[in-house]
């Protein structure tokens, strides 16, 4: 439990800088990576990269919608429907969980597919 904490708290760091100098689907490379290379079985692999990525795109969007009382996260659900800028920032948070997730697994699927005897 503590390891996955750390793992969670360390990933959504790195996937936070690299928002800074790589473009957003840096996240899905990044959660592969981790995959693929650090995660002990897929649960783990998906859960742990669904939470750093959640972290990073829900909690970074609410503080910036928060310095701005939510306006442009109001416009975006006036586009989609009229639905509340809160609800769209977990929303946002919940998709890019999903994709971040879905590498993560992706990864630690591919490194199983790795390990599995062709028959030759």
């Amino acid at each position: 439990m503590k390891r996955s904490i750390i793992q969670i708290v360390v990933l959504a760091l790195v996937i936070f800088l690299a928002q800074f100098v790589l473009p957003w689907y840096a996240l899905v490379i990044l959660t592969f990576m981790y995959g693929l290379l650090l995660a002990d079985n897929w649960r783990r692999a998906f859960f742990v990269s669904f939470l750093a990525v959640f972290l990073v795109w829900a909690l970074y969007p609410l503080a910036i919608s928060m310095q701005d009382g939510f306006r442009l996260a109001g416009v975006i659900g006036d586009v989609f429907g009229g639905l509340p800028g809160g609800l769209i920032v977990g929303v946002n948070g919940l998709v890019f969980g999903l994709l971040g997730g879905l590498a993560g697994l992706s990864g630690s699927l591919f490194k199983s597919l790795r390990s599995v005897d062709m028959g030759s």
